[in-house]
């Protein structure tokens, strides 16, 4: 048999059962497909994921975090910088200051000299004075950068005995 007569057969049989017929020579049925008699339809449900505002006002966010981290490497790259110049700085005024030991004398006044450490320049300032009851002298090193103007990087004071003449 041919497909237009296993339609028209198939549709003799629904049209007892009370599907719609058409009257014209092809016949058009409203049939229901078995398998989906009795599941139910899905419902709309919101998809899962995030708008492009969100993802913006998280990078946005991210962003700002991020700049505040690198701000805070540099500083404290900068702060360690600033911490080793004054240690260094320590270190040729406790250098200074041993040197004027073993000098032996101690000439007053104020004396200027270089005192560089590695690559960077330095500048000592010693002052020698004498203290009040003339037994003991009061020494007292400077440590300055000379690349820059400001405040000393160290400072180191003592009282040495007055050495006999």
């Amino acid at each position: 048999m041919s497909l237009l007569s296993d339609l028209t057969v198939a549709t003799n049989g629904l049209a007892s059962s009370g599907a719609l017929v058409s009257n014209r020579s092809t016949p058009m049925v409203k049939v229901r497909c078995p398998s989906r008699r009795n599941v139910p339809m899905p419902n709309k449900t919101p998809q899962a994921g995030f708008t492009l505002i969100e993802v913006l006002v998280a990078l946005a966010i991210i962003a700002v975090a991020m700049s505040a981290a690198v701000r805070v490497a540099g500083l404290m790259t900068q702060s360690s910088g600033v911490l080793r110049d004054r240690s260094i700085a320590m270190i040729a005024a406790q250098s200074r200051m041993a040197e004027l030991r073993l000098e032996g004398r101690l000439p007053m006044g104020v004396k200027a000299m270089e005192c560089d450490q590695g690559r960077l320049l330095l500048r000592c300032e010693q002052v020698i004075g004498a203290v009040e009851n003339g037994r003991m002298l009061k020494v007292g090193v400077q440590v300055f950068d000379r690349s820059q103007e400001g405040p000393p990087l160290a400072r180191l004071d003592t009282l040495l005995n007055r050495p006999q003449d």
